[in-house]
């Protein structure tokens, strides 16, 4: 799987927990469209056990499994 993942498609859940469950520790995601819906925030928070921001606009979700995946601007 990739380090980095960009959305640029305007659509819903491009991004959900199919792909969550099996990115590696410490991927990347951004959304480069218009909308805030291409990551299913929701359903990545219902896998993670911590949130932390790391720098401002830059989040890493902890997840139950011990992996940590990074959101920049909110997924916006």
């Amino acid at each position: 799987m990739g380090d980095i993942f960009v959305t640029v498609t305007g659509d819903i859940n491009v991004i959900d927990t199919p792909a969550f469950e099996v990115m590696k520790s410490g991927a990347v995601m951004a959304n480069s469209g218009h909308f805030d819906a291409e990551i299913n925030l929701r359903a990545l928070e219902g896998m993670t056990e911590a949130r932390k921001v790391l720098r401002p606009f830059v989040e890493e979700y902890a997840l139950q499994d011990g992996r940590k995946l990074v959101v920049l601007a909110e997924g916006r």
